[in-house]
């Protein structure tokens, strides 16, 4: 795998979890009560800026730093988070946990490291080993019964492809589709904009056109096959395209959507000066 998909996965992973991050912890059973997000951009007194994925300041006083990695580099990520933990300490005085969530690709990620006296450790939480036909099944028994979805369940649906089980990506990935529609109108729309990111980019143009075939009649889907220039008929294409703008590039978003690159480029600058 190369850095750009090395990238691109760790850029879908942040995607979902930023859409619902306060559910997220609880998808790996972490419970404690969440009082506030801390800075996740430190600055250490030699001024190396450190960005942390996520931080989370607990009812105890501690805080949970939160991690995305799509590749396993033994314990070189681990070096980098110590440093990013050892800085948090420092300036706050609080213990740090770190938790890294790891795509499916990687089942037995190295969690610790020893530096001279001292033992560096992570928690690892693994896509792996969710097992992603059993969670789907339950997500398509809470539909059954008629039970309201959550936005725990929005997450879990847009992790879904990168989760473990015998069944493959795209048939995961249709899962996703089908399930979105039984969400909000803002939720369905983000995980099929995570869903069709993810077949662009992980599946052969021959299942593409399965899951393409499958997202046309959903709201994410009558924006895609809008195929005038019109003002009118353009406008879907946009919002389409911005729902992508962090996981895409704008060559890909371009291409995908029919625009110019300068529009797409446009809509880039204009979404990260509102962030």
């Amino acid at each position: 795998m190369d850095n750009n998909s090395k990238n691109y996965e760790d850029a879908i992973m942040k995607k979902a979890w930023d859409t619902f991050a306060k559910e997220g912890r609880s998808m790996f059973g972490l419970l404690k009560k969440v009082v506030g997000e801390g800075k996740s951009n430190l600055v250490s007194l030699d001024l190396k800026f450190f960005n942390l994925d996520y931080l989370y300041e607990l009812e105890d006083g501690t805080f949970e730093h939160f991690e995305f990695q799509s590749t396993n580099n033994n314990t070189a990520d681990l070096q980098r988070f110590a440093a990013y933990d050892a800085v948090l300490t420092q300036q706050t005085g609080k213990e740090v946990y770190t938790y890294v969530i790891y795509s499916a690709g990687i089942k037995n990620p190295t969690t610790q490291f020893k530096n001279g006296f001292n033992t560096y450790q992570i928690k690892a939480l693994t896509l792996a080993n969710i097992n992603g036909d059993q969670k789907s099944k339950e997500l398509f028994d809470k539909v059954k019964r008629g039970d309201k979805l959550t936005d725990e369940d929005a997450l879990n649906t847009m992790f879904l492809p990168l989760t473990g089980g015998n069944r493959s990506v795209r048939d995961k990935i249709l899962d996703s589709v089908k399930l979105a529609k039984y969400f909000n109108q803002e939720n369905a729309i983000n995980l099929e904009a995570m869903a069709y990111a993810m077949a662009i980019k992980f599946l052969k143009e021959s299942d593409l056109d399965t899951i393409k075939e499958a997202i046309k009649m959903t709201t994410l889907g009558k924006m895609l096959i809008e195929d005038g220039r019109a003002e009118g008929k353009i406008e879907g294409k946009i919002e389409a395209a911005i729902s992508l703008l962090d996981i895409l590039n704008d060559q890909t978003i371009a291409e995908r959507f029919g625009l110019d690159l300068e529009q797409v480029k446009t809509l880039r600058q204009n979404h990260t000066d509102k962030k």
